[in-house]
C-alpha cells in the first residue's frame, strides 16, 4: 500500500513541486524571505535582555536594535526582491536602481499623512506589518524591470559611456513603477496595506489556528518524508510567521497577551528530536514497551534515492536506551 502511494506522489506530485520551485518567481521571494532571517534573530536579543530588565531595571533599553532591524524588514524585503529578479537576468548594471525603485513605490504606498507640517506614519509599515504588502510591490517592480529590461535608448555601437547609458535606461521604469503606486495610493485613493491584508486574511487566519497549524506541519513532514524539502512552503510560511510574531512582540509590549500560535520560533516546539519527530517516536516507543528492540535502536537517514528519502532503523544488540 505504501508502495504505491510513494509511487502515486513520485509520478504525479513531486514533478509538480519540482516546477512550482524551480519558477523563476518563486525562488526570487524564497530568496528575499531567507535573507531577511538574521535580522529576525538579532531581534530576539532585544526580547530576551527586556526580561533581564524586569529584574535588574538600571539595564538600558535596547529595543532599538530591534526595531532598526527587524523592524525594517518589510523596506529590506521590497528592495531585495526587484534587486535579485534584476541579478538573475544578468542585468546588474539596473539592479541596485530597481531596488531603490522598490524602496520607493513602496514608501509612496505608506501615504505619508501630513501632521503638523511633518510626516507621520506607522512604523509597522515598514517591518513584519507590511512584509506582504513589500512581496506584493517588489514583484511588481521586478515584473516591469524584467519586461523593460530588454530595452535600450541606445544602440550597441554608442559612444555615450555605459554609466550614462544607465541612468536613461532605468527611467522608464522608475516612472512606471511610481506611477503606478502613485495611481493606487493618490488618484485611486487606495490603502495597498489594508488591501492586501484583506486578501491575505484567510490564509493568515488559518494558519493561526489549531487545524491550520497541524496541516501546514503534517504537509512539511509529509513531502519531507517522500523526499521534497519542506522549505518549498518558505514564501508563504515565513512571510506569516514574522508577520505574526512581530504582532505577537507588539502585545506583548503592550501588557497583552500574545494571540497568534503559528509565529516566528514555533518550529523550536513542533520539530524537537528532528523534522518529521523521529526522536520524540523513539521515546514514546521505549514509554510504552521498554523492552523492544525498536527502543536499543539506533535511528539513521539511509542515502537518499533520485525522488525519496528513507528512514532506517539498525538495532544494536548492546546500548544505552535513547530514553
Amino acid at each position: 500500500m505504501m508502495e504505491k502511494i510513494q509511487a502515486w506522489i513520485e509520478k504525479h506530485l513531486v514533478p509538480v513541486i519540482n516546477k512550482i520551485t524551480s519558477n523563476f518567481w518563486f525562488g526570487i521571494v524564497a530568496d528575499a524571505i531567507l535573507y531577511i532571517v538574521p535580522f529576525s534573530m538579532v531581534s530576539a536579543i532585544p526580547s530576551l535582555w527586556a526580561i533581564l530588565r524586569r529584574f535588574v531595571p538600571v539595564l538600558p533599553d535596547i529595543s532599538p536594535l530591534s526595531t532598526f532591524s527587524f523592524g525594517l524588514i518589510g523596506l529590506f524585503v521590497v528592495f531585495v526582491i526587484p534587486y535579485n529578479c534584476l541579478q538573475k537576468i544578468d542585468k546588474k548594471d539596473r539592479s541596485m536602481i530597481a531596488g531603490f525603485t522598490g524602496i520607493g513605490a513602496y514608501m509612496m504606498c505608506m501615504n505619508f499623512q501630513t501632521v503638523d507640517g511633518g510626516s507621520l506614519v506607522s512604523m509597522n509599515k515598514f517591518g513584519a506589518g507590511g512584509m506582504f504588502t513589500a512581496m506584493v510591490v517588489g514583484l511588481m517592480v521586478a515584473v516591469i524591470y524584467k519586461l523593460l529590461a530588454k530595452y535600450s535608448f541606445f544602440g550597441e555601437d554608442s559612444v555615450i559611456p555605459d554609466f550614462v547609458k544607465n541612468w536613461f535606461d532605468n527611467i522608464a521604469a522608475i516612472l512606471i513603477s511610481l506611477t503606478v503606486a502613485y495611481l493606487f495610493t493618490y488618484v485611486a485613493k487606495i490603502d495597498v496595506f489594508a488591501m492586501v491584508q484583506v486578501l491575505m486574511k484567510p490564509v493568515t487566519s488559518f494558519a493561526q489556528s489549531a487545524p491550520g497549524v497541524i496541516i501546514i506541519v503534517f504537509l512539511q513532514n509529509v513531502f519531507y518524508f517522500f523526499g521534497v524539502s519542506g522549505w518549498v512552503f518558505t514564501p508563504v510560511t515565513r512571510s506569516i510567521t514574522q508577520a505574526a510574531i512581530a504582532e505577537n512582540a507588539e502585545l506583548v509590549a503592550a501588557g497583552l497577551a500574545p494571540k497568534n500560535i503559528y509565529a516566528y520560533g514555533f518550529s523550536r516546539y513542533h520539530h524537537i528530536g528532528g523534522q518529521g519527530a523521529t526522536f520524540r517516536w523513539h521515546c514514546s516507543c521505549c514509554v510504552q514497551n521498554p523492552r523492544s528492540s525498536v527502543c536499543w535502536a539506533r535511528l539513521r537517514w539511509c542515502p537518499p534515492s533520485s525522488t525519496s528519502t528513507s528512514l532506517c532503523s539498525t538495532v544494536q544488540s548492546s546500548a544505552t536506551p535513547l530514553c
